[in-house]
């Protein structure tokens, strides 16, 4: 198993950081925060990607039969695009709560699928 680590080494020699391709360890605050750092500059860029992949996801889970009606209303690449283009405080903890009840639908609607299925 191939792992990546960090040059930063503890007290007793070993990397404070670890990477493998299942499990991330971190054994500093100070790597944890460089991570995150890392982490937060690539998230727009994931979800813009992740929402351009799956515009739809209710068709992809659902079929054909669930697509939405053509211009319906599409807010939140909208305010996803208006996110990346101000970086506006309020716009973005909008666009995190959308984000937030978008999920909650999905984990809803997996938790219904799942009844139905049974």
């Amino acid at each position: 198993e191939a792992a990546v680590q960090s040059q930063a080494k503890g007290k007793d020699g070993q990397p404070l950081l670890i990477l493998s391709s299942s499990t991330l360890q971190v054994r500093s605050f100070d790597q944890l925060s460089h991570l995150l750092r890392i982490a937060m500059e690539k998230k727009l860029k994931e979800a813009h990607a992740c929402l351009e992949a799956n515009r739809d996801p209710v068709v992809k889970i659902l079929g054909p039969g669930y697509e939405t009606v053509e211009g319906e209303d599409m807010s939140i690449l909208h305010l996803f695009d208006k996110v990346k283009k101000e970086s506006d405080l309020e716009t973005e903890l909008k666009m995190k709560i959308i984000l937030l009840l978008h999920q909650l639908d999905l984990q809803l609607l997996n938790s219904s699928l799942k009844q139905v299925s049974q």
